[in-house]
């Protein structure tokens, strides 16, 4: 067969390797068979499933595996027990009822310590110096606070806005027990156009700690668990409370 070069077209001699007119190359057609790489056959040949997802499993657990995870006890909520729990700490999340009946607890409670600490103050001091007031005051202001910041926890919130309810409940305490005090030292000094309204100071920070508590108690807890703990309303398997929901 008669060959010709693909440069120039000039006809090429059977065995040639380069053409006598250009110069250019041949290439032997009939011992010039492309090369393919050679494939490793190994490398799709059918794979064993990869152990960890057998059976197509989403969650990449075998069907054992997802039967221990589900198997797996969540964690619970567990009642408080003992003043210190249901009082004195900032712990777990709280109900709105529980919530509702610690406070009025706690106002009562406060109100008989705060009557005492006045007539101590009137008796040992002749005046209403306010200490043994402001004493009384700060065992309900920190129990408040504690659970304030449960409370919030049951919203999935932070403890700002016990922050400022206790700050609120704070100033309250402080004109009600030292404006006089504060208002004779000043017009000693000089400051005679200083004066301290404490009854309207005091209506106006008891105000705000009254809203805020207000919107505690009204505004209601995220279902199930969150980063806090778990809901304490949650319900069992057989629909029932976890916990007597009608308790302190």
């Amino acid at each position: 067969m008669v060959n010709f070069c693909p440069n120039c077209g000039n006809k090429i001699e059977p065995g040639s390797k380069f053409c006598s007119s250009c110069g250019n190359r041949i290439i032997d057609s009939e011992n010039s068979t492309a090369q393919k790489p050679a494939t490793d056959l190994k490398k799709f040949s059918a794979q064993k499933p990869i152990e960890d997802f057998q059976n197509n499993s989403p969650t990449g657990f075998s069907d054992e595996e997802e039967t221990e995870q589900n198997e797996m006890p969540k964690e619970e909520f567990v009642p408080d027990s003992g003043i210190g729990q249901m009082f004195f700490t900032t712990t777990g999340r709280l109900n709105r009822l529980r919530y509702l009946k610690r406070i009025l607890v706690l106002g009562i409670f406060g109100g008989i310590l705060s009557t005492a600490g006045i007539f101590l103050d009137q008796t040992l001091f002749r005046q209403e110096f306010g200490l043994f007031y402001v004493i009384a005051q700060s065992f309900f202001l920190w129990s408040t606070y504690c659970l304030d910041v449960r409370r919030l926890k049951d919203l999935d919130k932070g403890n700002f806005l016990a922050i400022i309810r206790a700050s609120f409940a704070s100033m309250q305490a402080i004109c009600f027990a030292f404006s006089w005090q504060i208002n004779r030292l000043c017009w000693n000094l000089g400051f005679d156009n200083f004066y301290i309204d404490d009854e309207r100071m005091v209506i106006g920070f008891g105000g705000a700690f009254f809203l805020i508590g207000l919107y505690l108690f009204l505004t209601g807890g995220t279902p199930g668990a969150n980063k806090y703990g778990p809901d304490p309303l949650e319900k069992n398997s057989s629909g029932k409370r976890k916990y007597d929901y009608d308790d302190l």
